[in-house]
């Protein structure tokens, strides 16, 4: 599913992180020695500090309900467009037949080259790379250079 929409506007999951302690019981004792026995105990705690045994880490999940519904209607929308990016139910809407006398629109194709394919094909047509030098394995690539 990706990354959810919000970590593009900064958004950062929280994290939290607990530890777990041995639990240590306390000796009950009467009023009157009561200082003493936080004293003793206090004592004990520095001497022998209780065992870790174990860390939770929490952390906020990635997609909330809000995050998924995005995401749905991205693929939704995607899902909707053809491979021109026109949405599906416009082009092939009987609106846009062209043999319908009460049509209300038409799609005009226009044609544009893709200078960079174009470099790329009259370099694969050269006669060096023809022939015994012909390989599948070579992978062509395209460099921006100013004239």
């Amino acid at each position: 599913m990706g990354i959810a929409p919000r970590r593009l506007w900064g958004w950062e999951p929280e994290q939290s992180i607990r530890h777990v302690y041995e639990r240590v019981e306390l000796q009950p004792c009467t009023a009157r020695f009561a200082w003493l026995r936080a004293l003793i105990d206090w004592a004990n705690r520095v001497a022998n500090p209780p065992l870790l045994i174990e860390t939770v880490t929490s952390i906020e999940p990635e997609f909330d309900r809000q995050q998924y519904e995005l995401m749905a209607a991205l693929h939704e929308h995607e899902a909707s467009l053809n491979s021109l990016g026109i949405p599906i139910d416009e082009a092939m809407s009987p609106l846009a037949d062209p043999d319908n006398p009460d049509g209300e629109f038409e799609f005009v194709p226009r044609a544009r080259r893709d200078w960079s394919e174009d470099a790329v094909y009259k370099e694969q047509q050269a006669e060096k790379w023809g022939g015994d030098n012909y390989t599948p394995a070579r992978k062509w690539f395209v460099e921006k250079r100013y004239r």
